[in-house]
């Protein structure tokens, strides 16, 4: 048997162990073979073709009587399906054959990994004669598939391996675009990827090629690739590699042996190599190597040649560097003029003095000069308002030199520091430093005056001037320029709207959460890390004061650099005021210095011992020192409590122990113990930057890494944070303006309350919206006049104090009393007493038994007060009552008065003048009225003489009848039900005596009268109006609603009181009377 159906056939049949068969017993192979093709597919070489002839005899061998099978009386048969080379049809057909009990598979073809998974799960063995696929190589996945073919992989190794060998590590792979060679061509790629060979390029011809017949498709191939390429890879059959040489040589690749070509042979199957076999099998040879591998150049190609495949490693660079020396002597030659020009422009720059500022063009706020974008609104006489807070600011000498005024005829505008405190007159420890702010070219910025009448402008000053106009930062407050005109030497930097950041510290209105508090952290060490790499190199004042805040909550460090220009000035740095202090002997008890002194000494808080130590040799400072008054700066934030908490040691004594540490004892510091709710690495921080040992201290870089926990949970975007920020604060911006407009509305209420009381709420309530209030006439009104006899003499009798007492003791009686009537107090002059009805709100013809029941009242009254400073004496009260008509208006603009016009005025005033003491005497018009309305006892005076009026009939009133007494008090009847109607309180008593009289004129209503239904009523409560006062269906509604919240009134607020005002203006004047009976 031969073949590779064959070989197949015979491994087949150890696999099933022939030896255990039974005698006599019947085999059945299934036979998967691609001999067949569809219709339409005509390039399937159909390889089972080939192989079929071997397997039927392979089988007819077998089953011979002398056969493997045949003499043991066993026989074969084949169950054949065909796959047309499809791997869906393949593995149809295995698992058909598989229901037809079939003992083993020889087969499949093309395909062979589904198929062999099969297998294995049928347990069943499985010989494939075609299939090359590398996956079934394993053995512990497919553990009953076997081959008779080499795997892909062995060809591809042995690929691999020849340019390992030969150190080909560059080639180019040539293959045939056909589905048959495809898996070896990916074999082969991946074999050479694993070896380290790069592929630079891959190409493909599509059609078969017979060398001599058709045209030769490498031609265009070798062109486009032999450039980049000295070692091809070709995959294909005979013809394919005689088609890739001759290509190769017609382009004459070979001539100095640059080139090799690597050919993989993809033919199935070749005669020769069953020749060499036989040939093999046959001879018997010694064999040796008598010469070695003959290569066109002497040696192996390489991959890629020495100067680069287009010659790029091997060009020579003469003219490139010559020009490269002439550009250098030329780049050399244009340095040195440039650091020429640039020195001459510096010196130029310098000179030119841009710094300078005018000071004649800065504009000084005032009143009138608002400031641009609102940032500064006005000052006058000392006060200014600033982002809406008014401060009073002081007005130091030592910033306001000889001359000032000429130059500004306005009064500079002083803001304080703590711009943010809600309470204008806070004393805060540290308020004690002051700025001007004026408008310059149409910018509003911060004016500092150096306490210097003249300057010298030496090189270094012009250098420290320039530079600082250089520096930009986000984080430091920019310098505008600098005023050295005698006697205005002043610095004008950027102007911050929101203060500094101590004034936030001590606001408490200002909450400032981890998110708020590491941005003003970030800020500063932004700013500060900046100034650190600039040619500044440190701060040296470094302070929560100096730390400015603008409208966007971006931290600026300012009052940096200048040490030149500052150098002699009354408050520049500390070194000065440490020698004018002494501070090594610095007692508050004995100083000769000026108020300010303790305050400025507050800003020695932040300054590191050594600087402190060394003050008298006027150290500007050092990086180190910033790190102590960044620490301190942090601490403030943290605790909100100053620089060193709430530490009750005086500034002067924290300075010496901070100066002078106790032997055996750790440095003097800020106590960590009040920042309870803070991180362990800020306290760790702030231990470090407050180190004894300067060189202890972490720089700012390191002082930020070790912060960075405090932005947890922040976003990177600068951006986001800003707007995070912004929107905290205008939450906590609107819980304050909720807190303030509370507070505005309960001071408005009591303002308005002390307004009710000085004039009628109506005219009150017209002159808050500002309307002019008309004078009015009241047809009918009564007025009441009262006075104490025997007043004047007892003033003369007692001290002016006593007088004052007991005149309020008597008007608090009398106003407490005239509460339950519906009467207006007009006013009071020294003894005199005086009270009307019927106006602002006419009431009818009730206004005179309004009068006449409270003038009972108040004589009842006097009979019990008692004189605190003469108690034995009787209080011996005239009054006089009489009715007409009136004009009433508001007179003048300051403390207005609600004052009466007209000859009842006057007639009422003859009454009291004219009557006896605790008599009410009474004018015939109001006894006229009394004795309409009824239940009031009168009697005839007769005739006296009235001046101005001649004789004129004047009565006493005498009581009240029980009833209406008892009517008026509440004690008789049951408000059970409620009358609603029009006219006069008169008019309702004819109905129910048990009846409780609301009188409401429905004229009064209008559509923005508020209704406030407190209790659940029932209807019947509530009778319509009568059929002459008919109401549209809206008005009818918000007139029921009036009289709910007439009922809720009389249940619990108003029961003694016989008439009832609403507070608004828009609600109609409700009359009652409760008739007596238990409420």
């Amino acid at each position: 048997m031969t073949g590779p159906g064959a070989v197949a056939l015979s491994a087949l049949l150890a696999l099933v162990h022939v030896g255990i068969l039974a005698v006599g017993e019947h085999l059945l192979v299934g036979y998967l073979t691609g001999s067949d093709r569809r219709p339409y597919d005509h390039r399937y070489h159909r390889p089972g073709l080939a192989i079929s002839g071997a397997i039927a005899l392979a089988r007819d061998e077998l089953v011979a009587p002398d056969g493997l099978l045949g003499s043991r009386g066993h026989s074969l048969d084949f169950l054949v399906s065909e796959t047309y080379g499809e791997e869906v049809t393949s593995i149809l057909e295995t698992a058909a054959l598989w229901t037809r009990n079939v003992s083993a598979f020889i087969g499949p073809q093309e395909t062979c990994v589904h198929e062999a998974k099969l297998a294995a799960a049928f347990n069943l063995p499985m010989i494939s004669y075609y299939c090359t696929n590398y996956e079934t190589s394993d053995k512990k996945e497919y553990p009953t598939f076997a081959r008779t073919r080499p795997a892909d992989t062995q060809i591809s190794k042995s690929v691999a391996a020849v340019c390992r060998e030969f150190n080909w590590t560059h080639v180019s792979f040539v293959s045939q675009a056909d589905h048959v060679t495809d898996h070896v061509a990916e074999a082969i790629l991946r074999a050479l990827a694993a070896a380290g060979v790069h592929v630079a390029a891959r190409s493909a011809w599509q059609d078969a090629y017979h060398h001599g017949y058709s045209e030769n498709p490498f031609l265009d191939i070798v062109r486009d690739t032999h450039r980049d390429t000295r070692i091809y890879i070709i995959l294909g059959g005979q013809d394919d590699h005689i088609g890739f040489l001759a290509a190769m040589e017609s382009l004459h690749l070979f001539d100095n042996g640059e080139y090799w070509v690597v050919g993989v042979d993809a033919e199935e199957y070749s005669s020769d190599h069953a020749e060499r076999y036989l040939r093999g099998l046959l001879r018997d040879a010694t064999v040796r190597l008598q010469e070695e591998l003959w290569w066109p150049a002497g040696q192996p190609p390489v991959a890629e040649p020495v100067c680069g495949f287009r010659g790029e490693r091997c060009i020579r660079h003469t003219g490139e560097i010559a020009g490269g020396v002439a550009g250098s002597l030329l780049l050399l030659t244009l340095i040195a003029g440039l650091v020429v020009y640039r020195n001459w422009r510096y010196e130029q720059e310098l000179d030119s003095l841009l710094w300078k500022v005018d000071f004649r063009e800065i504009k000084m706020a005032d009143a009138s000069t608002p400031g641009a974008n609102g940032a500064a609104n006005g000052v006058a006489n000392g006060h200014v308002q600033l982002n809406g807070q008014a401060e009073r600011v002081k007005d130091k000498q030592a910033d306001a030199p000889d001359g000032h005024q000429n130059h500004s005829p306005q009064p500079p505008l002083r803001t304080s520091q703590v711009s943010l405190s809600s309470n204008p007159d806070a004393d805060f420890r540290y308020s004690c430093i002051y700025t001007t702010v004026g408008v310059y070219r149409g910018r509003v910025l911060a004016v500092k005056k150096l306490g210097k009448t003249s300057i010298d402008i030496t090189r270094a000053v012009k250098k420290e001037l320039k530079l600082m106009r250089d520096l930009r930062h986000d984080n430091l407050n920019a310098f505008i320029g600098a005023c050295v005109d005698p006697p205005n030497v002043c610095i004008v930097t950027e102007y911050c709207t929101r203060g500094s950041l101590k004034d936030i510290l001590e606001n408490e209105d200002v909450k400032l959460d981890n998110m708020f508090i590491a941005s003003l952290v970030g800020d500063i060490l932004r700013g500060m890390i900046f100034l650190h790499d600039s040619p500044l190199r440190f701060h040296g004042n470094l302070k929560s004061s100096n730390c400015l805040v603008d409208s966007r909550w971006v931290v600026k460090v300012a009052d940096f650099g200048l040490h030149e220009l500052k150098r002699g000035a009354d408050d520049a740095g500390g070194a000065t005021l440490l020698q004018q202090l002494q501070l090594h002997h610095l007692h508050r008890a004995n100083n000769n210095h000026d108020q300010d002194t303790p305050c400025k000494c507050d800003g020695l808080l932040y300054r590191a011992p050594e600087l402190l130590r060394a003050a008298l040799a006027a150290p500007r400072g050092s990086q180190k020192g910033d790190v102590f008054a960044f620490g301190v700066v942090l601490y403030e934030i943290q605790g909100r409590h100053g620089p060193y908490g709430d530490c009750a040691l005086a500034v002067d004594e924290v300075l010496r122990r901070v100066l002078h540490p106790e032997p055996g004892q750790p440095p003097y510091r800020p106590p960590l113990d009040s920042l309870e709710n803070s991180f362990d690495f800020v306290r760790e921080c702030l231990q470090e930057c407050w180190a004894e040992d300067p060189e202890l201290r972490p720089d700012l870089k390191a002082v930020r890494a070790r912060l960075r926990p405090l932005r947890k949970g922040m976003k990177p975007n600068i951006f986001d944070n800003m707007i995070a920020m912004m929107e905290k604060y205008a939450n906590n911006l609107e819980v304050l303006v909720d807190e303030r407009t509370d507070q505005l509305q309960q001071e408005k209420r009591k303002t308005e309350a002390l307004l009710y009381e000085m004039l009628p709420r109506c005219v009150a309530d017209q002159l808050k919206r500002g309307q002019k209030v008309q004078a009015e006439s009241f047809d009918s009104v009564t007025i009441y006049f009262s006075d104490i006899v025997g007043f004047t003499a007892m003033s003369a009798q007692s001290t002016p104090l006593q007088v004052v007492d007991f005149l309020n003791d008597l008007y608090t009686c009398f106003d407490s009393t005239i509460g339950h009537f519906d009467v207006y107090k007009v006013e009071t002059i020294g003894d005199a007493y005086m009270v009307v009805s019927g106006l602002p709100v006419r009431n009818g013809d009730a206004h005179a038994a309004e009068v006449a029941s409270m003038s009972l009242q108040l004589l009842e009254a006097v009979k019990t007060f008692r004189i605190r400073h003469r108690p034995g004496d009787a209080l011996q009260l005239r009054i006089g009552i009489h009715s007409g008509p009136v004009c009433a208006g508001v007179v003048g603009l300051k403390m207005p008065r609600y004052c009466l016009f007209g000859d009842t005025v006057n007639t009422a005033s003859r009454m009291e003048s004219n009557g006896l003491p605790l008599r009410i005497h009474c004018s015939a018009e109001c006894a006229a009225l009394l004795q309409r309305i009824g239940g009031y006892e009168l009697a005839d005076r007769g005739l006296v003489r009235i001046k101005g009026k001649g004789d004129v009939r004047t009565y006493w009133l005498l009581g009240e009848s029980e009833e209406r007494r008892a009517a008026r008090q509440g004690r008789k009847g049951s408000p059970g039900r409620v009358f609603v109607g029009a006219g006069s309180p008169g008019g309702a008593e004819g109905g129910d005596g048990g009846m409780l009289s609301v009188i409401v004129d429905p004229s009064h209503l209008s559509a923005s009268c508020p209704a406030i239904d407190h209790l659940q009523l029932p209807a019947p409560l509530l009778c319509p109006p009568t059929p002459q006062q008919q109401l549209s269906a809206q008005r009818h509604e918000l007139f029921q609603n009036v009289v709910r919240e007439v009922i809720v009134l009389l249940s619990y607020e108003y029961v003694s009181k016989p008439v009832i005002t609403f507070p608004c203006e828009n609600y109609p004047r409700v009359l009652f009377r409760p008739d007596s009976g238990e409420n």
